[in-house]
């Protein structure tokens, strides 16, 4: 009856965890295992169905996604959804940063020709160097965060937007 956001704030307002999706934890539809609430892969916006539902069956039939290589290689998913997953929080499971993931994700669509079987083995060595040298721990802001929440659901899971401006009342 009321728009997503609302019964996720709700939840949170009576005690509950809100888990953000995951491409090895969530299945399509939302899931709840007291005291905690795990978002479906549905609330991604801009992913199609039948995307979310490929993830879901492929890590049901062949296990636990290990990388974001082994996610797009398997799924087939496109670099604009992949980078929607990584934005709100999907691939966070993977063990790396955001932006680590973001820029992963870039050397895997835009660095292609470079792992592909039929080039020369000496690109496999340049793709791992280069995978290195983006590893980063810094993490989005609070705020960047919320916005790619808003972005990718229509609401902010991780903080409450008055969480931005309680200090000016403080």
């Amino acid at each position: 009856f009321y728009a997503a956001g609302v019964y996720i704030n709700e939840a949170k307002r009576m005690g509950l965890t809100v888990l953000l999706p995951c491409i090895n934890k969530s299945n399509y539809r939302y899931e709840g295992n007291f005291p905690e609430i795990r978002i479906g892969l549905m609330a991604i916006k801009n992913v199609e169905k039948e995307t979310l539902l490929r993830i879901v069956e492929e890590r049901r039939e062949y296990g636990k996604y290990r990388s974001l290589t082994d996610f797009v290689l398997r799924t087939k998913t496109t670099y604009e959804r992949t980078k929607t997953l990584i934005k709100c929080g999907a691939m966070d499971c993977l063990g790396k940063t955001r932006p680590t993931l973001m820029r992963l994700a870039d050397i895997h669509f835009h660095h292609k020709r470079m792992c592909d079987s039929a080039a020369p083995s000496f690109f496999g060595e340049e793709i791992l160097a280069l995978e290195d040298k983006v590893e980063t721990k810094l993490q989005y802001s609070p705020s960047e965060i919320c916005a790619y929440e808003y972005e990718c659901f229509g609401f902010s899971v991780t903080y409450h937007p008055i969480e931005f401006i309680q200090d000016i009342y403080n």
